[in-house]
């Protein structure tokens, strides 16, 4: 699926189903689709960054600020709530589930707000983003013990049976 911005409008454009649709932000840097079939996009507007969530309908999935500021859109009962994280990190979502990371905890949570797992990070290390993957795969910062012969802290771990399993180096 293609998707057509025209960054003087705000306009973003694709064809879905046979079917045309716009949405309209101010700001918009980058736009695509994910491997789960949702368009996300970033935003840059007076100084504050943006994300957003669209299912390829056009409806609103979830919107976060750098600020931890979350909007949850839920698609069956089309209502909206506001969340606040602290230490706000990255956010994920497919089409079951958001998830919501800080350095400390990862969540899993409805579109409704209601936190149904939390994951800790590895022993040692902090979360740091995910990949955008179908697994669920982040990367984390080690502590000073965690770092390789060529100083590098970054690392790359797989959520598999209940465990993390550490990967690689981050690059």
């Amino acid at each position: 699926m293609n998707l057509e911005i025209d960054y003087n409008s705000g306009l973003v454009k694709w064809l879905f189903n046979g079917k045309y649709y716009e949405y309209e932000v101010y700001g918009i840097q980058t736009a695509e689709v994910t491997n789960q079939n949702i368009i996300f996009m970033q935003i840059y507007d007076s100084g504050k960054f943006e994300a957003r969530y669209v299912s390829l309908n056009g409806n609103d999935l979830l919107w976060y600020y750098s600020t931890g500021l979350l909007y949850l859109f839920n698609p069956i009962n089309k209502t909206r709530k506001e969340l606040t994280i602290d230490d706000l990190k990255d956010v994920r979502i497919n089409e079951n589930d958001i998830f919501v990371m800080t350095s400390t905890k990862l969540m899993i949570m409805s579109f409704d707000g209601m936190i149904r797992t939390k994951i800790s990070p590895p022993f040692g290390y902090s979360f740091y983003r995910f990949l955008d993957e179908s697994q669920l795969s982040v990367v984390c910062i080690g502590s000073t013990n965690n770092v390789d012969a060529y100083g590098r802290n970054e690392w790359l771990f797989k959520f598999s049976n209940g465990m993390w399993e550490k990967i690689s180096i981050s690059f």
